[in-house]
């Protein structure tokens, strides 16, 4: 279990799948499933996983698009009957789901493998309860918390473990991991306006991603 602190564009989803790898042929019988926070990500990790000769089923979309392959192919798997390798990938709002949440909890967690793809979207206590109760687990993350981000530190790796692999910009621009560029950053302040109307979308925002989950 860990935190894999790596930079963006340094690799976190070939070293990720290298480890899943290792632990593959180690165990001889798993099931890994990533959580991306948005689809567009699932879609690059599902090409990337074909490169190591996994092909994923896609959680995300409508739930007629996977429901039965992902219950058929955890049914295969729990009794042997197929390849010794299951690969889901899932976005997180699927993730909470109760149709989601049904089937993964079929997976004994001593063969699951939980990779959490931006892993600092894991901290919020609705997310968190559905996080599945794997016994490994890696968490995945440019920038899993601030140094002013106590809390979130605590509740990252009361789940995924500390960090057990950092690899900074300076880094990735060191060693030409990166194309050299240099940050400008330029503070602002609200204005008592602009607080009021940027709490007000935030609030509806809120309710609208809510009402989505149920």
């Amino acid at each position: 279990n860990g935190i894999f602190a790596l930079a963006t564009g340094a690799g976190k989803t070939i070293m990720a799948l290298h480890a899943a790898t290792r632990l593959a042929n180690h165990q001889k019988h798993l099931a890994l499933v990533v959580a991306v926070p948005y689809q567009n990500l699932a879609d690059q990790w599902c090409e990337v996983m074909e490169l190591f000769s996994m092909t994923a089923i896609r959680c995300y979309q409508s739930t007629s698009r996977w429901q039965l392959e992902l219950s058929t192919a955890i049914s295969d798997f729990n009794l042997n009957k197929t390849k010794p390798f299951l690969a889901i990938v899932v976005v997180n709002n699927t993730l909470s789901s109760e149709v989601f949440q049904k089937e993964v909890q079929r997976i004994r967690s001593d063969k699951l493998l939980f990779v959490g793809d931006e892993c600092h979207h894991h901290s919020g206590e609705h997310i968190l309860k559905k996080l599945p109760s794997a016994i490994f687990r890696v968490g995945l993350s440019a920038t899993p918390w601030s140094s002013k981000e106590e809390e979130k530190k605590s509740i990252l790796t009361s789940y995924y473990g500390g960090i057990v692999a950092e690899y900074s910009i300076a880094d990735a621009l060191n060693d030409e991991v990166l194309p050299p560029y240099q940050y400008f950053i330029h503070t602002f302040h609200l204005t008592d306006e602009e607080t009021d109307e940027f709490q007000e979308l935030s609030n509806a925002i809120g309710k609208m991603i809510a009402i989505r989950e149920n």
